[in-house]
């Protein structure tokens, strides 16, 4: 994701559209065809075909290969290539919804036999639900004592499981996939997105930055004043306590991070906060920073009429069934699973109802957006360490939720920045789109039918912050430093 520094804070995520694109290639205001012809005479062109040609992706005389694209894109692209999709790659934003909320076709459900039977090398009744005794791995060995690590679904496990399924299976190579699905011990659906995943890391990664140039600040004077710097709320015994020792931990940015802390625009708004905690930990409301908040309004400023949903500043997120264990225990294995949301976003509201056609069934799906996984990994960091240095007994150990490793941000800053999806059905001739948010989504599931889990992605925030260096670096782009 590119961030251009001299714009204003609300700027900064907002997706990337054709004339973006274009502008980038300094081939702005001219026609769709003109644009491929120039850049495909320049070799500055990979077309997102079988046969590579321009000419049968104009004429639409091509045959389609996802797997094929994948490694196209790895091996001839470069800084100054643009890739041009043909019109299948397209998911308008009606089918986007029926794609990732009801059609099961677009899922990649991690409850399905052709798993199951990989992992635990055994024949499950078709239906059945593995208990949380079996998903833990105990029982399956002559010993009682032991546990053998392979029949344990840990999500490191599953997920590689999948990934190897997907790379043998030629059958699905080209299906559309759009995101991945789960049920819960409550028989929920839970439906998440690797795009979703990485939107939440970067959330939680512009927060660290937002901390790092006023934090230590605020910290100070909230614990002077005992208020919340935020809305002036009183803080209690247990939040001062925890800022104290938030600002124990707190660190001077890095050196190399000073150019960029010097020109972001941020604020308060811009932190995630816990505001309470109930059932022992386990359930939490926790505040989201919206990715692409409005100018922030003086304090009274009322907005017009019919406006007010669409200037959040923040979300409020509710995380339910929170794997809080003590260190090692299994039981966090399985109960990762379980693992639920409310969100306050529209995306939410809008993705989450169940199936039309079978609306008297069942519950509400669990969409985990963007704004929740950012709650989640926040949450990790914070649980884990309070665990290490108040010697506190319960950790998160397991995270449903994708890192994405440094192959696969270099496919992203593709997708995002210099990709076109044409488009044939307009009245008026060829057209061109950036892919939406669905769209990436599929791109970034067709390059797990080629790659192996560990080259792509992790759960594990240590082998995240090994594989790319510079986290910052990594999920950012910064302009004008």
């Amino acid at each position: 994701m590119i961030i251009n520094l001299s714009k204003q804070r609300e700027e900064y995520f907002r997706d990337w559209q054709s004339l973006d694109v274009l502008k980038h290639f300094d081939l702005s205001g001219k026609h769709t065809k003109t644009v491929l012809q120039e850049l495909s005479s320049q070799q500055r062109l990979v077309v997102g075909t079988k046969e590579g040609k321009l000419e049968g992706l104009l004429e639409g005389d091509y045959t389609l290969d996802r797997v094929h694209v994948i490694k196209k894109i790895i091996e001839e692209m470069d800084e100054n290539s643009l890739l041009v999709l043909p019109e299948e790659y397209k998911i308008p934003s009606p089918k986007a919804r029926r794609e990732l909320v009801y059609s099961t076709k677009g899922l990649l459900n991690l409850d399905s036999m052709h798993l199951r039977r990989r992992i635990i090398d055994q024949e499950i009744p078709s239906g059945q639900m593995l208990s949380a005794k079996r998903k833990q791995g105990r029982g399956w060995s002559d010993d009682e004592n032991q546990v053998i690590e392979r029949f344990q679904w840990a999500p490191e496990r599953v997920y590689e499981v999948l990934f190897n399924y997907l790379n043998e299976n030629e059958k699905l190579h080209n299906q559309t996939f759009v995101a991945r699905s789960w049920r819960g011990k409550d028989k929920r659906r839970r439906v998440a997105s690797f795009y979703r995943d990485i939107l939440g890391t970067r959330i939680r990664a512009f927060q660290n930055l937002a901390y790092f140039k006023i934090g230590e600040n605020i910290l100070r004077k909230e614990l002077r004043n005992k208020t919340r710097l935020r809305n002036g709320q009183p803080l209690n015994e247990e939040q001062l306590q925890n800022r104290k020792e938030k600002l124990k931990r707190y660190q001077p940015a890095e050196r190399h991070l000073k150019p960029i802390l010097d020109k972001l625009d941020c604020s308060i708004w811009d932190f995630i906060e816990t505001h309470y905690e109930t059932d022992r930990g386990t359930r939490r409301v926790m505040e989201v920073p919206s990715m692409t908040r409005p100018i922030e309004r003086p304090r009274g400023f009322k907005f017009p009429k019919g406006k007010q949903l669409h200037q959040r500043m923040s979300y409020d997120i509710e995380l339910f069934n929170i794997p809080l264990f003590e260190e090692g225990d299994l039981k966090s294995i399985s109960e990762i699973w379980n693992l639920a949301t409310e969100c306050g976003s529209k995306d939410f509201r809008y993705r989450s109802r169940h199936y039309r056609e079978e609306a008297h069934k069942g519950r509400e799906d669990i969409l985990f957006t963007k704004h929740a996984i950012a709650a989640y990994l926040s949450l990790i960091t914070t649980v884990n360490n309070d665990y290490k240095e108040t010697k506190h007994k319960k950790v998160i150990e397991h995270s449903p939720f994708l890192l994405p490793l440094k192959k696969t941000l270099d496919l992203l800053d593709i997708f995002e920045h210099r990709t076109l999806v044409l488009d044939h059905t307009d009245k008026d001739g060829l057209t061109n789109s950036t892919p939406n948010h669905t769209e990436i989504d599929s791109l970034l599931i067709d390059s797990w039918k080629v790659y192996p889990y560990n080259e792509l992605c992790t759960t594990s925030q240590e082998v995240f912050k090994r594989n790319v260096g510079n986290v910052y670096n990594a999920l950012f782009k910064f302009e004008r430093i």
